[in-house]
C-alpha cells in the first residue's frame, strides 16, 4: 500500500506532507508547546499520573482563544513532543507505537529541538 493511483500521494510523500504541516503549525503557534507543558504540570501537581493530550488541547483552546487555528489532527505528535521536551512529564500520556522509522526520526529531530530552545540554545 505504499502507492497510490492517480494523485494521491505515495506513503512517503504523504508521510513529508503531515511532517511539514506539523512543522508549520509549530512555527505558527510557538507558544503552544509551554501552554500545554504548563497545563500538564499543573493536572501533574492536582496529583495525576497520566492526563489526555485531548483534555489539554480543549483547555488551552478554551483558556487562550486568541490562538484560533489550533489543528487537531497533531495531538499524538505534541504528546510525544511534551513529554521528550519537559521529562518530567514522561508517561503522562499513553501513545501508540509509531509505525515507522521516520516517524521516530521526525518526532527525535523536533524533540530535539524543541529541548535546545528550553536551554536557551
Amino acid at each position: 500500500m505504499s502507492k497510490r493511483v492517480g494523485s494521491q500521494a505515495t506513503g512517503a510523500s504523504r508521510r513529508q506532507n503531515y511532517d511539514d504541516r506539523f512543522d508549520e503549525h509549530r512555527s505558527a503557534h510557538p507558544e503552544l508547546l509551554e501552554l500545554l507543558i504548563a497545563h500538564a504540570r499543573a493536572a501533574k501537581r492536582s496529583g495525576r499520573n497520566r492526563t489526555s493530550m485531548r483534555e489539554l488541547w480543549e483547555t488551552v483552546r478554551g483558556a487562550h482563544p486568541e490562538l484560533g487555528g489550533l489543528n487537531d489532527n497533531f495531538h499524538s505528535r505534541y504528546a510525544r513532543l511534551i513529554m521528550a521536551a519537559a521529562p518530567d512529564l514522561s508517561g503522562m500520556f499513553r501513545t501508540r507505537r509509531l509505525r515507522t522509522a521516520e516517524d521516530v526520526m521526525v518526532v527525535r529531530r523536533v524533540s530535539a529541538a524543541a529541548r535546545g530552545k528550553r536551554s536557551g540554545a
